[in-house]
């Protein structure tokens, strides 16, 4: 099985960037604001959610692959010894 290093930063920027999107999207299905205000707000939002989340998938997607391998325990290697 293949795994990619995705560091705490760069998972949290994916995650706002797919927020964004959704709460655009959101706006669009709601009806408690007027349709041309809705528009007007929502879709700068998906655009730029969209947008911004495609670079980022790149590139994770070009990073070069790192196996799982299974984590040695320091504990059980010092009782050993």
């Amino acid at each position: 099985m293949k795994a990619r290093l995705i560091t705490f930063p760069k998972k949290w920027i994916i995650i706002a960037t797919r927020a964004i999107a959704a709460f655009g999207t959101g706006l669009l299905l709601a009806d408690r604001i007027s349709e041309p205000r809705r528009r007007r707000i929502a879709l700068p939002l998906i655009i730029a959610g969209v947008l911004s989340t495609v670079p980022l998938m790149v590139h994770l997607l070009r990073k070069p692959t790192f196996t799982i391998r299974s984590i040695r325990d320091p504990a059980k290697e010092n009782a050993a010894a």
